[in-house]
């Protein structure tokens, strides 16, 4: 299993809505929780942003991974959703405090 498998299927699961207020709490908790696994996501994930897959492919990508999630639901493109995992995933390799809104 790799990084992206183990956020969407361990992570993503069907009731993660009840225990986390929004997505980037979920991978939040992943780059706690599985430090040995964020380089693997970050590389996996900036893949996936390059790839020239349409958004219904990254759906599948995503359906594939294991994910209880659709980043329609909150508006945005699974590419946009990714490139937020990205940017946190970075943010955690480098030690950064997250961004606040």
């Amino acid at each position: 299993m790799n990084a992206f498998e183990l956020l969407g299927g361990a992570y993503f699961y069907q009731t993660w809505s009840y225990d986390y207020p929004t997505p980037e709490a979920v991978v939040a908790h992943f780059l706690d929780d599985e430090p040995e696994a964020v380089v693997e996501l970050l590389t996996e994930v900036d893949r996936l942003i390059a790839s020239d897959l349409s958004e219904s492919q990254l759906d599948d990508v995503v359906d594939e991974a294991g994910f209880c999630y659709s980043p329609r639901l909150d508006g945005r493109t699974n590419r946009g959703w990714l490139e937020v995992v990205a940017a946190m995933s970075a943010r955690h390799v480098l030690r950064l405090p997250p961004e606040h809104d």
